[in-house]
């Protein structure tokens, strides 16, 4: 029986911003060109089969991208003109403690990562059937793997102790999975639309809030029957919080929990009755 072949997810701009327009050899179907040219045949090399990005209806992250985010092996996310919806995916991508590779083209000068955190790799706007060109997009993506190890360097990095669906995934089927993860990029969305974000603080905005609210159903479990010191509450959960951290999700969640004192000059939570 043929062993089944590990699956890439490229996440990548779909359309040409105007920002490329005015540059020798790159029109509309630019990134279209840089997917089919060097990103598949580069992925294929590394020893991954590719998954292209969903090149309609550029602007809905939509259960079928959640899906692939969820299951695929590796994902290839290029951070070329910094956008936005590739800046969402990579924060769901991170939040799931996955393996990520990171690739920009020449003219983003400025990507939202230290080199130290995770090395990315630079590909030219054009010549992208160049040998040499592939032959060092796929030695990147063998090196991301082995620097990965199964896991994702930014999610430590942001210091998330443990993957958001990991808890889900025994609650709920994957439907149900996908449904809860699409409401909370709608919120998030909702909640920065027309500000001025930069693509750090979206990236972890929406890590931080994906996590939260899987957290959230672990906290309330542990004080179904009563009220819990924030010690206690520490040592029950699968991942570190500090005490600003419970008070943080009492405030952000006020209609569901709310601080007490416990027994012993302690600080705890309790839950809101409904």
């Amino acid at each position: 029986m043929t062993e089944a072949k590990k699956t890439c997810f490229i996440i990548m701009p779909v359309t040409t911003p105007d920002a490329y327009s005015n540059i020798a050899f790159i029109d509309r179907n630019h990134f279209q060109d840089v997917l089919e040219h060097l990103f598949e045949p580069a992925v294929r090399s590394a020893g991954y089969k590719p998954l292209p990005p969903v090149m309609e209806a550029s602007e809905v992250i939509n259960a079928g991208i959640i899906q692939r985010l969820l299951n695929a092996d590796m994902v290839l996310c290029d951070m070329s003109s910094l956008n936005p919806n590739v800046f969402f995916e990579l924060g769901i991508r991170t939040a799931l403690n996955k393996p990520v590779c990171l690739v920009k083209d020449k003219l983003t000068e400025a990507v939202p990562f230290d080199t130290h955190i995770m090395t990315y790799h630079t590909y030219p706007i054009h010549d992208w059937n160049i040998e040499n060109c592939r032959e060092s997009l796929t030695s990147h993506l063998k090196a991301a793997e082995a620097q990965c190890r199964d896991e994702n360097p930014l999610w430590k990095y942001f210091g998330i102790r443990v993957a958001a669906s990991q808890k889900q995934a025994n609650l709920a089927n994957k439907d149900e999975m996908v449904s809860v993860i699409l409401d909370e990029i709608a919120g998030l969305r909702e909640a920065i639309q027309g500000s001025s974000v930069s693509p750090q603080g979206l990236l972890e905005s929406a890590v931080q809030e994906f996590v939260d609210a899987h957290i959230v159903s672990e906290i309330a479990d542990l004080l179904r029957k009563s009220p819990h010191s924030f010690q206690y509450l520490r040592r029950r959960l699968p991942l570190s919080l500090s005490n600003q951290d419970f008070i943080r999700i009492s405030r952000k969640y006020p209609d569901k929990f709310k601080r007490v004192p416990i027994k012993g000059g302690k600080r705890g939570l309790a839950l809101r009755q409904s």
